[in-house]
């Protein structure tokens, strides 16, 4: 598997596995084991902090203090004994650092190398050195005084330049700065940072509601929904990651919805003050959902065909309802196909899902 489908793969594995983290603690750990395997036989280093780690069994996503803990064990000094002096040598073992998880309960530890030097080590080290440093060597020439007088002199030289210069400093502050056009450096600091704040507040709209790449997503749906599927969303990459994350929730919380016993409602996927646009392009990234969902939870085409019928209201429940035995409860429709077909036929729709 080429790197850029392995790395693709990771991380909407990842994203899945944050997003349903809340809503659907299950359905996150599968998700989370299926990237830790997949980067395992890949070689990928995934990176993590300490206040979220995964577990490497259940795949549970450990956040520090609520469902994993982590402890420190110290390292346990080894005896050893020279065989030129008779001194005891102590060898530190490294640090473990234990993360445990709260779900399952297991362990994994992380090496942290050997113990720092104490206060006490560190004296030691510099008593050492200085005293090696104190002895008089024979073989050492005596210094001469020219080149003594010489450093002396050079020295008093840069005390007095360094004492010039901050005088000069001090100087320059008391007297009032007139700078052009009457700004200065703080000006412009200024200016700046009321830029990014600006900017910032302009990024934290819910998903970017005017954004061109709501309509370019809606162009192009057809070929999004061609490239994708159970396991990539395909969103290009050059949407804005608030956009994509947004459109992902609402595709995972699709795929999801078919396991829960409670019915799924679309109003809690829009973002605030959400447009027309938005609301269509995210009903349709959950049909996409369910619709992936619903070929691989059912075994059958008649389980996916009542289903399916089941979200029908209005005039397509009433169409949909005579196609139904109410003695048998089978369905005049072969396959999924042919009920699709049948639908968009029904209703001149090209979307079935819409």
């Amino acid at each position: 598997m080429m790197t850029s489908e392995v790395s693709a793969r990771i991380r909407f594995l990842n994203e899945s596995a944050n997003l349903l983290f809340k809503s659907a603690p299950e359905t996150s750990r599968y998700l989370m084991t299926k990237r830790n395997k997949l980067a395992w036989d890949n070689n990928v280093d995934i990176a993590e902090t300490n206040l979220s780690k995964t577990c490497n069994a259940c795949g549970t996503l450990m956040i520090i203090g609520w469902l994993g803990a982590i402890s420190i064990e110290p390292g346990i000094p080894k005896r050893q004994k020279r065989q030129r002096k008779k001194v005891e040598i102590k060898k530190q073992q490294p640090r473990i650092l234990i993360y445990e998880c709260n779900t399952c309960h297991r362990k994994t530890r992380q090496n942290l190398g050997s113990r720092l030097i104490t206060v006490k080590e560190r004296k030691s080290l510099r008593i050492s050195s200085l005293q090696t440093q104190c002895l008089p060597n024979k073989y050492e020439s005596e210094p001469n005084t020219q080149n003594i007088s010489m450093l002396a002199s050079s020295t008093r030289k840069r005390r007095r330049t360094k004492k010039n210069t901050l005088e000069t400093i001090l100087e320059q502050k008391r007297k009032p700065q007139s700078s052009l056009f009457g700004l200065d450096l703080m000006d412009f600091l200024k200016k700046a940072s009321s830029i990014i704040s600006q900017s910032i507040e302009v990024d934290s709209n819910a998903a970017l509601p005017n954004h061109l790449a709501w309509q370019n997503i809606f162009n192009d749906w057809d070929t999004i929904v061609a490239n994708s599927n159970a396991f990539n969303f395909a969103i290009p990459l050059s949407v804005p990651s608030r956009i994509r994350q947004s459109l992902h929730q609402a595709h995972a919380a699709g795929k999801s919805s078919l396991s829960g016993s409670k019915s799924l409602d679309f109003a809690e996927l829009y973002p605030s003050a959400a447009a027309d646009l938005q609301i269509k392009i995210i009903n349709k990234a959950v049909c996409f959902g369910q619709g992936l969902a619903l070929m691989a939870t059912f075994s059958s085409d008649g389980l996916k065909i009542l289903f399916a019928g089941s979200y029908h209201n209005g005039n397509a429940y009433t169409w949909f309802e005579p196609h139904v035995s109410q003695e048998t409860g089978e369905v005049d429709f072969q396959t999924f196909p042919n009920f699709l077909e049948a639908l968009q036929a029904a209703f001149d729709d090209p979307d079935a899902y819409a």
